[in-house]
């Protein structure tokens, strides 16, 4: 069986793409005696090339891994697909989990997966090639002309151990296979990572406990209720032996941590720094300020961490918490950026502009906490509000929403009927520019690679 992955960047940067979710899902399919391809798709909405490369490589199968942000161009793709090769389209990610009616209704979609298919793709694939039936496999829909099997989710696996490295193979002819597939390596070069510097990006554990309205972890937390722990964490032992693995073979200079929230446990913590002494170089991580404490942060210093990114969000503590569910406080923020700037480990913030009734106010807010923390860099992007989050139901409910369909969450094009005027906007943004020039002229030489 001929099995096709699309690899749709999700970012404008000129850099290489690197998805987690298809490295994961081939390496279970690899382990279960099934190889895979990909192709690559971007920006530039190459749909002539994306069609020769179907009929080049004549998949049985392609494989979706879709978001809000990228479905109404899954659905070309998905389109083009059928007409080229007539393949079974199989959608997964997070937007067929949270909206599968949206995405089974498609005309060119065969099958959802919905949550993690680690497994259940491969009880699939299996299927298919053994020519048995699959219609009865959890965590799938599948359509049969004008039927739909809807089936359960299954238990989570709780023992990441358990599941295959990621399959980075997949990736090499592409030379794309020790690449984070973030911008924000991109963002900071030259002055932190030199144009040389040979990124690899792992992850400690999946889910998250927060509850944040703009985000669809709260209703991954009740898609996922009752079938086990959402939030999973790798042994320490598990990670370092994949890591000398990764080291031995790329030879990376800088290693980036893949997921919403590194572990806090200090027991974990204290194995992971033992173990980490081996690798021997820098690597960052998502975090929480708010889960700073000193003993914390001093083992991740020790271990080697450069980087802390945290969402920060926006500057106004009680809009913060009262509108995006974020209960932590400015003192509390700062309290944690100064901690880790005594151990050495710079910040990433991420922010965002154009919340709903957000006020040039707020934003200068934000603006401002981010002066008084001093990340070495401050990310913002325009809000979009995704579906299925309790912040796009706010949208809607107030009709606030100009368009249904979000498109690009890295632009400054908002599709909210904004409280802020575009002349103060301009002016915002302007002082934002200037100080992410501040925060990367006052921190280059301390924390560049290598130092």
């Amino acid at each position: 069986m001929k099995i096709v992955f699309v690899n749709i960047k999700l970012h404008k940067k000129n850099i290489k793409f690197f998805n987690t979710s298809i490295a994961a899902l081939s390496a279970s399919l690899r382990r279960a005696g099934f190889s895979s391809e990909i192709i690559n798709f971007n920006y530039t909405k190459d749909f002539l090339t994306f069609s020769r490369e179907l009929v080049r490589l004549q998949p049985d199968l392609v494989l979706f891994t879709v978001m809000s942000i990228n479905w109404e161009l899954v659905k070309e793709l998905a389109k083009i697909a059928k007409e080229e090769v007539a393949s079974y389209n199989i959608c997964g990610g997070y937007h067929p989990t949270l909206s599968p009616e949206d995405v089974i209704q498609c005309e060119h979609v065969d099958a959802i997966c919905l949550g993690e298919g680690d497994n259940a793709l491969v009880d699939v694939v299996q299927a298919m090639d053994s020519g048995t039936g699959f219609f009865n496999t959890p965590n799938f829909w599948f359509k049969d002309n004008d039927k739909i099997y809807k089936n359960a989710p299954r238990p989570l696996e709780e023992d990441l151990d358990l599941l295959p490295y990621w399959d980075r193979e997949i990736f090499q002819q592409f030379d794309i296979h020790t690449q984070t597939g973030t911008a924000l390596v991109e963002m900071m070069r030259p002055g932190f990572f030199p144009a040389e510097t040979i990124t690899l990006n792992t992850y400690s554990g999946r889910g998250c406990y927060y509850k944040c309205t703009y985000c669809t972890n709260k209703a991954m937390l009740d898609f996922n209720k009752g079938l086990g722990h959402y939030v999973r964490h790798r042994s320490p032992m598990s990670i370092i032996q994949e890591l000398l693995l990764l080291c031995g073979k790329y030879n990376p200079d800088y290693i980036e941590f893949y997921e919403e929230h590194f572990p806090t446990n200090k027991k974990w913590l204290e194995e992971f720094a033992k173990g980490y002494v081996s690798i021997s170089r820098p690597f960052g991580i998502n975090y929480r300020l708010d889960n700073s404490n000193r003993d914390n942060l001093r083992l991740l210093a020790e271990a080697g961490c450069k980087f802390i990114s945290y969402g920060l969000e926006c500057g106004n503590e009680e809009y913060r918490r009262h509108i995006l569910n974020r209960n932590v406080s400015n003192d509390q923020i700062i309290k944690g950026a100064d901690l880790a700037r005594e151990f050495g480990i710079g910040i990433v913030t991420y922010n965002m502009v154009g919340l709903p009734y957000e006020t040039a106010s707020d934003i200068r807010a934000t603006i401002d906490l981010n002066r008084r923390i001093k990340p070495v860099f401050p990310h913002f992007a325009t809000y979009q509000p995704f579906p299925m989050t309790k912040l796009y139901d706010l949208c809607r409910e107030e009709g606030l929403l100009f368009q249904e369909n979000v498109r690009d969450t890295r632009g400054i094009t908002s599709i909210l009927k904004l409280a802020v005027t575009n002349s103060e906007l301009e002016i915002l943004w302007q002082d934002i520019h200037n100080l992410q020039e501040e925060c990367l002229a006052s921190h280059e030489s301390s924390h560049r690679l290598g130092n």
